[in-house]
């Protein structure tokens, strides 16, 4: 997955040690970028928000990741029912 560096830190990596500068885009596979996104040091630069359609609730559900509130951020305020 992609990600989007939000504060500098340094890497150690296959041609040694370099530093990611806030902005960059870096791809990381997820068990890697857990720790950095629990620091706060990365966010995804990728879509972090799923609608999906529960066939046991007959609704829609929002997968969101992170703790802002993203989905009120886009419009979206409450959740739909398939009819």
């Amino acid at each position: 997955m992609r990600y989007q560096v939000i504060t500098s830190f340094r890497v150690d990596t296959d041609q040694g040690e370099i530093e990611l500068l806030p902005g960059q885009i870096i791809n990381l596979a997820q068990c890697k970028a857990s720790k950095l996104l629990a620091e706060g040091k990365i966010t995804p630069a990728e879509r972090v928000a799923y609608k999906v359609y529960s066939e046991i609730l007959h609704a829609h559900l929002w997968v969101v990741y992170g703790p802002e509130d993203r989905l009120r951020a886009q419009g979206i305020s409450e959740a739909s029912k398939e009819r």
